[in-house]
């Protein structure tokens, strides 16, 4: 089931396995607000966390779950003191963050807390049975939390039916009860949703605070490390995947292909395309992967210390005397192109027939 009590072995959040004791990365404001919520008692009945994926919105909903229900501490409502950066002083204030060792927190951590609901897609949306399903289990009282929470993932795929359904249950929140949406952004939802909801946009993650986790955590030297940090786009749990597979060595071997494009047959390069079509979960990283190097192709004659491929300046030194800056400007915006036209799915082979045609200057 997609709607469910916490429980098995698909839980979506487990701080045990975040890199980071302060469990959220560049989000200090947040931390603060909704510390500030449990501080004061005025916990809201609905939430929205908006923002880019990989930026700890599913974290922050369950940390939240946590500090609504842990007994950390003789306060109910002052839970723990967390290392929080405060402004100016390099030093740490306050912020109410859940203990993770008070029977609670273990059992939400565990994913065997009773009263922690998740909702997520089922077949890429979120339908009205689910919600319906959801309803059920609100219309009993929690079993044992103070605070029941419920954490709707990725609401911006609620189908219209399901949209209005939870709408009605925003207008007539259950008591005890506290609903928790994600979204990559509140626009994607209905107005009368977001308009009930307390909203919290999420940043993403600055390059400077991702790369001491990336060599820390993943052992990367500080060059690799910069390139991981700077193509995640703020997104840690890309920068995380990248860092579990081959992310780095299949980058190179990309680019060494497109540099060699321009000497290569029609039939070699279109034989290219089709071997990059055959990776399709990969093909959003080529395609960010071409965009990069061509701008590097771009920048490197004039600022060599501003490219991001700073491993594959020798190649650059060797390609980019070949390309004028018009030529490239009209590479990166295909690339742009193809993008677009595979996200509104258009055919793919066709697209990076076209595409690697242009890049080799065809």
């Amino acid at each position: 089931m997609t709607t469910r009590r916490a429980g098995g072995s698909d839980t979506l959040f487990d701080f045990r396995q975040l890199p980071s004791a302060n469990m959220l990365i560049d989000q200090d404001k947040i931390i603060r607000f909704l510390s500030a919520t449990l501080q004061k008692g005025t916990v809201p009945h609905a939430l929205l966390f908006t923002g880019m994926e990989g930026v700890g919105k599913g974290n922050a909903a369950m940390a939240y779950a946590m500090a609504c229900n842990c007994l950390g501490s003789a306060e109910p409502t002052a839970v723990l003191q967390a290392a929080v950066p405060s402004h100016g002083e390099g030093g740490y204030e306050s912020a109410v963050i859940p203990c993770g060792a008070c029977k609670p927190c273990r059992k939400i951590l565990s994913g065997q807390h009773p009263d922690i609901i998740y909702v997520k897609p089922s077949a890429r949306v979120i339908k009205i049975a689910q919600i319906r399903e959801l309803c059920r289990c609100l219309a009993v009282k929690p079993y044992e939390a103070r605070v029941r929470t419920v954490i709707v993932s990725d609401a911006d795929r609620l189908n219209a039916e399901a949209g209005n359904a939870l709408l009605k249950l925003l207008e007539e929140p259950p008591a005890q009860t506290i609903l928790i949406l994600t979204a990559l952004q509140a626009s994607d939802l209905l107005s009368t949703i977001v308009s009930r909801c307390q909203q919290i946009r999420f940043h993403p993650i600055s390059v400077s605070s991702l790369l001491p986790m990336l060599v820390e955590t993943f052992g990367l030297d500080k060059d690799d490390a910069r390139i991981v940090a700077q193509m995640a786009g703020g997104s840690l749990s890309k920068a995380r995947k990248m860092c579990e597979t081959e992310w780095l060595s299949f980058r190179r071997r990309l680019l060494q292909e497109i540099s060699a494009l321009s000497d290569r047959s029609i039939s070699q390069r279109l034989a290219f395309a089709e071997r990059i079509c055959g990776t399709k979960e990969m093909l959003t990283d080529v395609l960010e992967i071409c965009q990069t190097w061509f701008r590097d192709l771009i920048v490197f004659p004039e600022a060599p210390d501003m490219v991001i491929n700073k491993d594959m300046t020798n190649l650059m030194t060797v390609i980019s005397p070949k390309w004028s800056p018009a030529s490239l400007h009209t590479i990166i915006k295909a690339v742009g192109s193809a993008q677009r036209r595979i996200q509104a799915n258009a055919n793919v082979r066709l697209v990076m027939d076209t595409l690697m045609l242009q890049m080799a200057g065809v």
